[in-house]
């Protein structure tokens, strides 16, 4: 195909009819062939060009309607990609307004709220670009909830730009509170410093981790507006029907958190109520290895028992993949026993191994690399 657009280079058509050619070909391309199309559109054309390929192709804007409601993916995106070549062709050639009139006229069938929001940001028209990023959330949150987070960002960039940094740690609490995770909990807290309200968040953060359940959204005593964690504004792009309670605490990220803080002690505590509390159908369980790496030297008996445990049944499985397994935490294993003086309990422990292991030739083969002896071959 660069055979092709580089023919397209040398026509003697018109530079409309050659844009127009390769806009087309984009847009008809469902494999990928026609990626030379897009830097032969990058070139320099006059706006005359480009105006021309514009008032064409809003001619055929029609042919690729969808029914407004109908939610068929490969349809709305043709869509999508169209209008997004006739907003390009009417920003070359000058014709900004009409450009900006067409992506709001369209949104409702391309749903692409994103590249209007920042169209309006970019010129300046901070409460239009607002009120769309609220009226498309409310669109897509239940259909498209990445579009919803994307206008999120946006409001939150907006804010940050204004130096609001009280309504960007409202809206991270509030996702926090959809998501929770080490990490939105982490986001919470670095926005939060930014604003300078984290001493006052954190202890109602960590009561809605122990506690598993948020407390009431408290009001702002002045204005009435709901406050969450006693200080934090509520953004209203979030519905609050959507905001995690359980009956148990998030053992995961109180665990996580503990390991963070380097806290060994508070980490192993979350874990045995974690495996004691939640048991049954569904629940899920915690990575053992990012516990025992970041406890081993404050509970070496419980690493190595759960290192161990993990080396043998990876030894069993008689498979390459399970052998290296195995050896990863043997060496764990071997480091841990040599920093608390107990070489003489690994040489038994590596003894009895291979003892168990003897007819598996690969896995001590390993083992003698791992102990630094040379393999003869014979």
């Amino acid at each position: 195909m660069d055979i092709v657009f580089d023919a397209l280079r040398k026509s003697s058509r018109p530079a409309h009819e050659r844009m127009l050619f390769a806009i087309h070909a984009t847009l008809d391309d469902e494999f990928g062939l026609c990626e030379g199309a897009e830097d032969f559109l990058d070139e320099t054309w006059p706006a005359t060009g480009w105006c021309l390929v514009a008032d064409c192709l809003l001619r055929e804007l029609d042919t690729c309607r969808i029914t407004l409601g109908k939610d068929n993916f490969s349809e709305k995106y043709r869509c999508d990609r169209f209008t997004g070549w006739i907003v390009t062709a009417l920003d070359n050639a000058g014709r900004e307004d009409e450009a900006t009139a067409l992506c709001i006229a369209e949104v409702g069938l391309t749903d692409n709220y994103v590249r209007m929001v920042n169209r309006l940001i970019r010129l300046g028209q901070r409460d239009e670009a607002v009120r769309w990023i609220r009226q498309g959330i409310d669109s897509t949150r239940k259909t498209h909830p990445g579009i919803a987070r994307d206008l999120q960002d946006l409001q939150r960039e907006i804010w940050e730009s204004e130096g609001d940094l009280l309504h960007v740690a409202g809206l991270r609490a509030e996702e926090f509170l959809c998501d929770p995770s080490y990490g939105t909990c982490c986001q919470l807290k670095s926005d939060a410093e930014k604003a300078g309200v984290w001493d006052t968040v954190e202890e109602p953060v960590m009561q809605y981790l122990t506690s598993g359940s948020v407390s009431a959204v408290k009001r702002d005593g002045i204005a009435g507006a709901p406050l969450i964690f006693g200080v934090l504004p509520v953004s209203g792009l979030i519905d609050q029907v959507s905001w995690k309670t359980q009956k148990t605490p998030f053992f995961t990220i109180l665990i996580d958190r503990a390991i963070a803080n380097q806290q060994p002690d508070e980490a192993v505590m979350w874990f045995d109520r974690f495996r004691k509390e939640r048991t049954g159908p569904g629940w899920y369980f915690y990575s053992e290895d990012k516990l025992w790496d970041a406890a081993a030297d404050r509970f070496p008996e419980r690493a190595l028992r759960f290192w161990m445990e993990y080396a043998e049944q990876q030894a069993r499985t008689a498979q390459p993949k399970g052998y290296e397994n195995a050896i990863r935490y043997l060496k764990k294993i071997h480091v841990l026993m040599e920093e608390q003086g107990r070489n003489v309990d690994w040489v038994v422990y590596l003894a009895a191994l291979r003892n168990e292991h003897f007819r598996k030739k690969k896995f001590l083969g390993m083992l003698d690399v791992m102990e630094g002896k040379k393999i003869m071959k014979l």
